[in-house]
């Protein structure tokens, strides 16, 4: 558990990227809601402190769905990895 999240952002006023960066952790799976808000604004800071970050596309929610196709069309991709959870948990397993 890491408190502290009162924002949009899971990074903002938490201790999250400390405690991925003490655990080793290099890779961010993100699902949630609001794909626009929420989940674009704590990828990009993963992003921006260096991790890799992978959105699962159909773990994600939006207000419409023009909205949620938009953002893991456009906008994602420009600097994360996204995916379905099946495709996610296939390469898992072959991959570890």
């Amino acid at each position: 558990m890491v408190p502290g999240k009162r924002g949009l952002n899971a990074f903002t006023h938490t201790a999250l990227a400390q405690k991925l960066k003490e655990q080793g952790v290099t890779n961010v799976i993100l699902a949630g809601t609001v794909t626009s808000i929420c989940i674009d604004s704590t990828a990009r800071t993963a992003v921006e402190l260096g991790f890799n970050v992978t959105i699962l596309s159909d773990c994600t929610s939006s207000r419409t769905p023009f909205e949620q196709t938009f953002y893991c069309e456009e906008v994602f991709p420009l600097y994360a990895r996204v995916c379905d959870s099946k495709t996610f948990i296939k390469h898992w397993r072959e991959h570890g």
